[in-house]
Formats: structure tokens, sequence, C-alpha cells
């Protein structure tokens, strides 16, 4: 008898599939093949004398997929909707194996492989499905707590700052760059509620969202336990929906979930597929997918600082683990701290600048706070007003928004040289910036 595992995804639980296979196999003697899809190539020929095939992954070579497909396997699995086509087998073993997999953890994982085996004839015992948190409070010091309550008693620090991460980075201890983010804030002297999250709802298994995590875990008694919240996942935040959906984008329960918790969400980038190395000597930066998955449809839920965090480190076998820049976790730290700082403060005591486009050329007076198909000046005028509603100091705000482009001009708040000395702007209330450099 011949097993197959192909997984893909960064192949995270392969280490653990491997020391599974080799102990099982000893024990009940029996073959096996598992390799990451970015290995699955140079294998197949071997995938395709397989009895049983188990296959996680987004994308396969051509020639794997072929092999795949005529292969003598009784059983094939896909526990990705790209390859359900290749699935072989009554569809309640196959949900079953699919359980055993996505429920995770070296238990479920070895009870897939002896189930697999019971089912292309070896005679063996097989456990159902071990519960497994779909998400929970993960420290690295003090482990694993299923209530926000039970994990405050042991962990009082304040102010707390939550973490959220993948349940499969905690699941297979992929880990490392979220534990120096818990390491630097708690040198900051900040307190952390780190959280681990499924993070997608899987109707079958009835699985949480983040949204779920956040409701679980950042509030206690209806109120938020946070002061800032650090997000160590990928893609939105939110549960968006299908695709499609005409309300996909507007103001949903996750959005009034946000406005509940009135904190800032932080979120660093981290790299898939480059290493800290190659981050540094690209001049573009972050590749383009991970500024997708990391910032770009993040910021759509309006998270802020996209702060680069860790790259990856990819080995021979085609798995992939976080390797932090460690700098950075320190320099975000500090900055979750200053923000939570800011927070803190009365709103009259805080201080925000507002700047505006002003390009140095020709007609400059008639690009005074531009904005493509946008009233800037109106709804800065707007967001004074609002401002000194919420008890910041705004002295005497414009009108409306022809008010502000008159005070600008009168102020010669303009980089406009002309004709326009340096002392006539500052006499006239407008503030000039000087550089000096000494030789």
């Amino acid at each position: 008898m011949k097993l197959t595992f192909i997984l893909g995804y960064g192949a995270s639980m392969l280490h653990v599939m491997h020391k599974i296979l080799k102990e099982e196999s000893k024990e009940l003697g029996f073959d096996f093949l598992a390799v990451s899809d970015f290995s699955s190539e140079e294998y197949a020929n071997k995938i395709a004398e397989s009895d049983a095939i188990f296959i996680y992954a987004y994308e396969l070579p051509d020639v794997v997929e072929k092999a795949i497909e005529n292969s003598k396997a009784k059983i094939v699995v896909s526990a990705s909707d790209n390859h359900i086509h290749l699935s072989r087998g009554p569809s309640d073993v196959l949900n079953m194996a699919i359980a055993y997999f996505k429920t995770g953890g070296e238990a479920n994982l070895r009870n897939l492989v002896r189930f697999m085996l019971k089912n292309i004839g070896l005679d063996i015992d097989v456990e159902d499905v071990c519960e497994v948190p779909w998400h929970g409070i993960y420290h690295p010091k003090l482990g694993v707590f299923t209530k926000t309550e039970e994990y405050l008693q042991k962990y009082d620090r304040r102010p707390l700052v939550g973490v959220l991460i993948h349940r499969s980075y905690w699941l297979y201890g992929n880990t490392e760059h979220f534990e120096a983010v818990v390491e630097a804030l708690e040198s900051e002297r900040l307190g952390v509620l780190p959280v681990f999250t499924h993070g997608w709802k899987d109707a079958v298994l009835n699985t949480p969202t983040k949204e779920d995590s956040i409701r679980e875990f950042f509030f206690l008694n209806g109120k938020p336990v946070v002061d800032a919240v650090i997000n160590l996942t990928y893609f939105f935040l939110l549960d968006h929906g299908r695709a499609g959906k005409k309300e996909r984008f507007r103001d949903t329960e996750g959005v009034r979930l946000l406005k509940m918790l009135n904190v800032p969400i932080i979120q660093p980038c981290f790299s898939s597929s480059q290493n800290v190395g190659e981050w540094k000597e690209n001049p573009q930066g972050i590749d383009y997918l991970s500024q997708i998955y990391t910032i770009i449809m993040p910021e759509v839920d309006g998270l802020i600082e996209p702060i680069y965090l860790a790259g990856t480190k990819i080995n021979d076998e085609g798995v992939k683990t976080f390797k932090v820049y460690r700098e950075h976790a320190r320099y975000i730290a500090q900055r979750v701290r200053r923000w939570i700082e800011l927070r803190r403060k009365k709103p009259e005591e805080r201080r925000i600048a507002i700047i505006l486009i002003n390009p140095p050329c020709k007609s400059l007076e008639a690009s005074v706070a531009v904005g493509f198909g946008l009233d800037v000046p109106e709804s800065i005028v707007r967001l004074l007003h609002k401002l000194k509603e919420d008890g910041y100091r705004i002295e005497n705000p414009p009108e409306d928004g022809n008010g502000l482009i008159k005070l600008i001009l009168e102020r010669k708040a303009i980089s406009e040289f002309r004709w326009t000395s340096v002392e006539e702007i500052v006499e006239k209330g407008g503030a000039v910036e000087v550089e000096t450099r000494l030789r």
C-alpha cells in the first residue's frame, strides 16, 4: 500500500506529516510520499503508483494532475476547491478525510493517515476527529486559553494590545514573526492579547471568521479590552461576503464591529515569496502579491501602518517559514505604544496636520487644495467642524470651502516665490521652513 500527500499553501504542516508517516509506516508497513506542491512534479511517476492521494494545494503542475487522473488510487481527496475535479471515492469518506485535515493538529493528521489506510483495505482502528480550538488565545509563555477572563486572571498587564494570527501558524509552529512582536510589545511595557483565528467561514465545519474572533476575545462584557490591535493575517480583516454581491463593500456588521472596538488596527506587511535579504535589495520593496494580501486588501478595512515585518525562508522541500526583521518588530511596538499614548490624550491636547497638494507650477493659485474629482476644500472644512464638535481645539474654522481657499491665499500659505517674499508670507500668517546646512 502506498499513500501520497501533496501539500501546498506554504506546506506548513509537511514536517509534522513526515514525522507521522515515518512512525505509522514503521508500525503498519506501508509506503508513503509526502511532498509540497513546489516539488511535486519530480515525483509524478511515484504519485501515479499511489493507492490513496491527498491534495491540499492552490495549483499543481499539469504532469502531476495527469498522474493523479491516471493513477490506480482508490481514493483521491482534495481539501482545496481547485482540485475537486480530481476527487475519487465515496463522498462520506472524502468529507471525513477533509474534516481530519482541516481540524488539524498532530493527532488529527495521524488519524487522517490511518483513516485513508483503512479505506484502502488495511484493518486498523481509527479515532474520531479530535477537537482543536478553531480560535483562542495563545501566549508563547503561558499557553492556550479559550476565554478572555481566564487569560486575564493569569496575565494582568495594561494597556492591552490585541494580536491576530492565522490558526495554522499556531498549529504548526510558524510563529517566529508573531513571537517577535509579542516580545517587542512587552519590552515596551505593553500587555498582549494574542489570538489565533481560523479566519473564514466553513459552512460544514462551522468555523469562525476573523470578525467572530474579534467579538469573542477583544470584548469583555460588551466593552473593548484592547487599546490597539496588530493584525498578522492575510487578506481582508472583515467578512465582505461573496464577490458580486451589491452590498459587499457597504456598511456591514463588520464595519459596525470595528466602530465599537474603536482602536487603531496596525497591519504589518510580510512577504510569502521573498526573504529579508531579497526585500532589502529590491528597489520596489515587497513583492507584488504580498502588497495585495498584506497592504491593499487590509487598507480597504481601514488598517494602517504597513511596516515590513518578515520575509519567508523556503527550504529544499518547498516549506515556507517566516523569518522576522527584528529591528522593525521593535519599531512596530514603539509605534503602537505611541498610538496608545495619543489615543489616551484629550482631544484638545492632540495636534493634527492636514497636508494638501500644492503643485509649484504655473497657475499655482488655481491648484490650491486640488483633488481629482473631489471638492477637497469643502471636505476639509467639514472635517474641521467635526473635529471641533469632538473637542479638538479649532479656532474660527471657515464656513465653507471657498472660505478656506480665501484664507490660504490671504496668508500666502502656498509655495509661491515669484512675486511673494518670505517676509510677506510670515507677516500674513503663513509659515516658512528654511533648511540650513553646515559646510
